[in-house]
This record gives C-alpha cells, sequence and structure tokens, in this order.
C-alpha cells in the first residue's frame, strides 16, 4: 500500500503517455513482440546491430579497450571505427546480453523501447516549452 500512496497525481498524469507510447509501439510492431528472442523487423541493419551488441558484451567485461578490434574486416584493425558502435545502448545492452544471452532479444527490447521513450522525452519537452497539455502527447506521437 506504501508504494502507492508515494505515487503522486503529477506522476501518474506523466506516466499516461508514455503507456500510450508503449501501447502505440507495441501495435505497430505487433509480430515483433510475439518473436523477440528469434525475430527480426528488417534483415539489414538489425542483424549488424544485434552482432555489435553481442560483440561489446563479450569484449567490454574482458578487454574493454579492445573494443574498436572487432573480428571484422580483416586484416585492418580498429575495424568497429568504420561502423557503429552503438555507444549509448551499451550501458543497457552489454548487461542484459551477459544476463539472457540474447543479444536478439536484447536488441529487440530496446528497438521497441526506443520508440516510447522517444515519444516521452518529445511529449515532455512540448509539455515544457508550450505548457499544452493537449498538444504535448501528440508531439510526442
Amino acid at each position: 500500500m506504501r508504494a502507492f500512496s508515494l505515487m503522486k497525481p503529477r506522476t501518474v498524469k506523466a506516466l499516461i503517455p508514455l503507456l500510450l507510447y508503449a501501447g502505440l509501439a507495441t501495435g505497430f510492431f505487433w509480430p515483433l513482440v510475439l518473436h523477440l528472442s528469434s525475430g527480426l523487423h528488417d534483415r539489414s541493419d538489425t542483424v549488424l546491430n544485434t552482432w555489435i551488441i553481442g560483440w561489446q558484451a563479450h569484449i567490454l567485461p574482458r578487454a574493454p579497450l579492445s573494443l574498436f578490434d572487432a573480428p571484422i574486416f580483416h586484416p585492418l584493425h580498429h575495424t568497429l571505427a568504420l561502423s557503429e558502435i552503438l555507444w549509448p545502448a551499451a550501458p543497457a545492452a552489454v548487461p542484459l546480453t551477459l544476463a539472457t544471452q540474447a543479444p536478439l532479444l536484447v536488441y529487440n527490447l530496446l528497438f521497441l523501447a526506443s520508440f516510447p521513450l522517444a515519444g516521452f522525452g518529445a511529449y515532455l519537452l512540448a509539455l515544457h516549452l508550450t505548457g499544452s497539455r493537449p498538444g504535448a502527447p501528440l508531439a510526442g506521437i
């Protein structure tokens, strides 16, 4: 009971748009939601980004200074610098990948979470700049 009493009405009002955006993302990517550990939303960047997440989870705990020495484009060195490193996702992706040993699952979870989080960020920005409660959710969409 105490946990619910700590939630202020303002916090609950802020969670409504976040839940809306999460629902929209779930609806847009519904087939993917059913196959998080095996599905791909496309066959190009998804495969590369999933591999990069797996590489980060493999190398960062063992030898973080070797991050850019990915085993691609042999015989070149520091080859990950030629591609994306997905550094902003690493703090969430690496522990999740180590825990689950499922880079595709982690990629899909991060991919799906990016939509409601981006929408919520746009909502908060619009609310701050305009003060419009009806307009801010539209800005997030």
